[in-house]
């Protein structure tokens, strides 16, 4: 019986949450807990773009780079980031990586020079993963600390504003 009242307790807590997550025009916000098992409608898009070539200056549909990809995929929700990796680098609130959750994005660079882009596709502490054109192999998913190459460039993620 307790546990029956404790998966009742539980069930409302999470309701809660999904409704409190609401802005105030009733939309339902993109900053999803990466292990609440639902999927941010960004990254839902850009999946479909996997095993799209890279291509430098591409913005898509077929033919991108990385912040092509970025510009295009949410120009698919009526979002504008921006088109470059300057401009989407200030196109939100900047936060650490490890407060990063599906939906946002993930600068790479040396020193101030932001180089690269991706977006979040999950992030559960020991494992950042992205979705990214990556000038060698096209539009992938990877895990960024899974890469000597990448986590040695992760600058910084922003939340861009939806």
């Amino acid at each position: 019986m307790r546990v029956h009242y404790l998966l009742f307790a539980l069930g409302l807590l999470f309701f809660s949450s999904l409704i409190s997550s609401c802005s105030s025009t009733g939309r339902m916000t993109q900053q999803l807990p990466s292990d609440s098992g639902i999927e941010s409608p960004i990254v839902s898009t850009a999946k479909n773009y996997i095993g799209s070539r890279y291509r430098f200056g591409a913005a898509g549909p077929r033919q991108f780079d990385c912040s092509g990809f970025v510009y295009y995929v949410h120009q698919q929700h009526n979002m504008n980031p921006g088109r470059t990796t300057s401009a989407q680098s200030q196109s939100g609130t900047r936060i650490r990586p490890n407060q990063a959750v599906p939906g946002d994005l993930l600068f790479f660079g040396k020193g101030r020079k932001m180089q690269h882009v991706g977006i979040v596709v999950s992030n559960n502490g020991s494992s950042l993963q992205m979705i990214h054109a990556s000038s060698s192999r096209g539009v992938i998913i990877e895990d960024v600390y899974s890469s000597p190459y990448w986590s040695g460039r992760l600058r910084f993620a922003v939340r861009p504003q939806r």
